[in-house]
């Protein structure tokens, strides 16, 4: 299992929050300011929805725009080097990468450079129904090789629904007739309303979440039909700013462990790698980065830390080293 954030993106220079705060809408930049739960990106969205559905409406916008033009913009060497080393360790075995990754930068190079399979970049411009998706998942499996490339918090530009922000449509992906600027991702349908329904609201959420949850402990996974039990899996974490805080309290991911510990369960016979970002005293983040870090210390990961220009390396040693 491997798990990335917003950080694989900001290795290569690309700071999703700093953009928006720039921004030339008044109504994005004033986001920022309204009440929140913590101070993640994600609360910006749903602080947002709560002002306003004009607010969350130009978020929403903004967003898609600088990411496409980001994507758009050239080479990322970073997530390069992450994919190729997710691409050596798929070739036997299974590889299961859940994405918080809100840009979505990274997944068209994971597709169609490096063979993840993600169908809504491998069939651009159709409708794609979430059997469709989990029929992949089960073939992977089946294969007993590859590499599954599931976005659960949004892919702007990606897994993109039209209509309006409320509507369930993450049901199924739909790829037809997008516009760069005015169609709306499943951004509205996840962070943007609240972290704790997005496994409902997000079919592909609820998909990803539920096979990390049940690989990690070794149990079976309902994907239309049983798969497993697999001794349990390995987990990397790339760039994803997990913690304690009453913000992050209902996240899909700390909550799984949260309840996987309460269980019981602890990673014997696995090994759970954590790559945090080692911040400097000049850092502004160097407070989150370090409770970060600790956080994961305290679920018992091996925390390996990583500086500028140095995530590809470090990304490929992790891997390697549980491969």
């Amino acid at each position: 299992m491997v798990l990335t954030g917003q950080g694989i993106s900001r290795a290569d220079g690309f700071d999703l929050e700093r953009e928006l705060r720039d921004a030339i809408e008044e109504e994005v930049r004033r986001c920022f300011d309204l009440p929140r739960d913590s101070r993640t990106l994600d609360d910006v969205f749903s602080a947002a929805r709560r002002h306003s559905m004009q607010y969350l409406e130009a978020l929403v916008r903004a967003t898609r725009r600088t990411c496409i033009a980001a994507r758009e913009s050239g080479v990322r060497a970073h997530h390069r080097e992450v994919f190729g080393a997710l691409r050596d360790a798929a070739a036997n075995r299974v590889v299961v990468h859940v994405t918080t990754n809100i840009d979505g930068i990274a997944t068209t190079v994971a597709v169609k450079v490096f063979g993840a399979v993600w169908r809504p970049v491998e069939r651009y411009g159709e409708e794609i129904p979430i059997a469709d998706i989990r029929r992949d998942v089960l073939e992977v499996f089946a294969a007993g090789s590859g590499q599954l490339h599931l976005p659960v918090h949004g892919e702007a530009g990606l897994a993109a629904v039209k209509g309006l922000p409320e509507w369930e449509g993450a049901q199924r992906l739909v790829q037809t007739g997008l516009q760069h600027d005015t169609a709306y991702s499943t951004l509205a349908q996840g962070i943007g309303q609240t972290v704790r329904e997005i496994e409902t609201l997000m079919a592909v959420s609820g998909l990803g979440y539920g096979l990390l949850a049940s690989l990690l402990v070794g149990t079976v996974a309902d994907v239309d039909r049983m798969i497993g039990p697999y001794p349990p899996a390995d987990l990397v974490t790339i760039g994803y700013g997990a913690g304690a805080t009453d913000g992050r309290l209902a996240y899909p991911f700390e909550r799984r462990l949260r309840e996987a510990r309460q269980r019981g369960f602890s990673p014997q016979g696995s090994r759970w790698l954590a790559l945090v970002y080692r911040g400097d005293s000049e850092d502004a983040d160097s407070p989150a980065i370090e409770r970060t870090a600790g956080w994961y210390d305290e679920a018992r990961f091996e925390v390996r830390r990583y500086g500028k220009d140095e995530l590809g390396a470090a990304a490929r040693a992790a891997i390697a080293s549980v491969s």
